[in-house]
Order: structure tokens, then sequence, then C-alpha cells
């Protein structure tokens, strides 16, 4: 089996995630490739990287100015379709597709005319927004039927001057939907804002993100006959 893994950076937390799993499924003898828009070279004929510098600079542009994050980088988006075609993977596994780097329209129509198994990561909310990656502190619910009149667009991914949440909310409900889609959360919180959405009727997974069991583990503590004695002088 192929997979091949894409997200922004082969770093940060995201990144990590990927790399990880890359190594996991190397491990286990799965035929695995990562793709990312932006960060190191590739180090081995697994790894990839699409950056086309001066798309990235147009495609803030284009987001600053007319609010349409995520359709612009066509030449890295053709680039990153002819590496599907070379590979032809049986799954691809999408981490965060924001970020300046793709095309989601050529990308999406391309992941639906081959029929090609989907698994989406969702680190965040973006996919089933107009405009915001989080909207839990303003306590906005307009994604749930369109998003409009945005209250974040000074937000990431910053827009300046226009306000095309609804065009966008509208585009990634078309191109999202009716695909062979796997969705996985890193928490039940993102499940249950996933189920609300024009995602909610793909299967969902909950897959918390890993930590570091050498770190973060169970220790032995007094902590509970100290506070109780405490107690005892209050």
């Amino acid at each position: 089996m192929k997979v091949v893994q894409i997200n922004t950076f082969p770093h940060k937390a995201t990144g990590n995630i990927m790399l990880n799993l890359q190594k996991v499924m190397t491990a286990n003898h799965i035929d695995s490739y990562v793709i990312w828009g932006r960060g190191r070279k590739p180090e081995n004929d697994h790894e990839y990287k699409i950056q086309d510098k001066i798309g990235i600079y147009f495609h803030v542009l284009y987001s600053r100015i007319l609010d349409k994050n995520g359709f612009a980088s066509w030449q890295a988006t053709k680039k990153l379709i002819l590496l599907l075609s070379q590979i032809k993977p049986d799954v691809v596994h999408l981490h965060n597709i924001h970020g300046y780097y793709i095309n989601i329209e050529m990308f999406f129509s391309y992941l639906r005319n081959n029929k090609i198994k989907i698994v989406w990561t969702l680190h965040d909310c973006w996919p089933l927004t107009g405009h915001c990656v989080y909207f839990d502190d303003i306590g906005c619910n307009k994604w749930i039927t369109g998003c409009s009149s945005c209250m974040q667009l000074k937000t990431y991914p910053k827009s300046l001057f226009s306000d095309n949440s609804l065009w966008n909310w509208k585009k990634k409900k078309e191109l999202f939907q009716g695909l062979d889609i796997n969705v996985v959360c890193v928490s039940h919180w993102l499940s249950r804002i996933v189920e609300k959405s024009f995602l909610g009727d793909y299967h969902i997974s909950i897959i918390p993100n890993g930590i570091n069991l050498e770190k973060f583990h169970p220790i032995k503590s007094n902590l509970r006959e100290r506070l109780q004695l405490n107690n005892k002088y209050i």
C-alpha cells in the first residue's frame, strides 16, 4: 500500500506528527511518502517539497486583499498533482492544507476525479469555516449554516480589505463533500464541532496527539499527605 502525507511544514507540531507517522509506517513496510509546502530540503526519495517562493508571497497578498486563502498557489499545486500522479498513492493523508501553499480547488478536483481515498487529520477548524482556524473564544456559530460578516478577518489568515467568508464557506462545502474521506480529530471537542459541520456526514475518529511517555508519566508523590497536613493546621 502507498500512503502520501501532506502538510504545510516538515517541522513544528503538525510536521512532527507527520514525520513520526512516516517512521512508523516505514518500519511496518508501508510505502510511505511525505510532501510539504515549505521548510527544509528533502532528505531522501520519499520526501518532497513543493515550495514556490513567489507563489507563497502572491498567495499571502491574494489572501490579504481578497480573503481567499487556499485559492492561489497554482504552480505549487501543479507540482503536487504531478507528484501524486507519479506516486499513485492508495491513500492521501492530509494534515494542514492551509498556509499559503495549496490551491484547494485544483487539489480536491484531482482527488475527486481520481477517486483517491483520503484520511484527513484536523488540527484546527479552518476546513469547515469561511475564514478562521478557531472561533470558540468569540462564541461564533456561523460556520454551522454559513459564514458571513466575519468578526475575525484580522486574525490568521488575515484579510485587510475584503470579507469573502460566505464565498469561502460555500466553496469549501462544495469541494470537501462527496469524497471518500475518513476524518480524524485530535480531541473530543473538535469531533463535536465537526459533527455539526458540513463534514459531519463522514466517519469521524478521535486520535489524540501523542506525548513522550519518557517525560510525561505518573510519579510517586506525597502531595496528598502534605495537603492533609496543611489542612490540619488551617
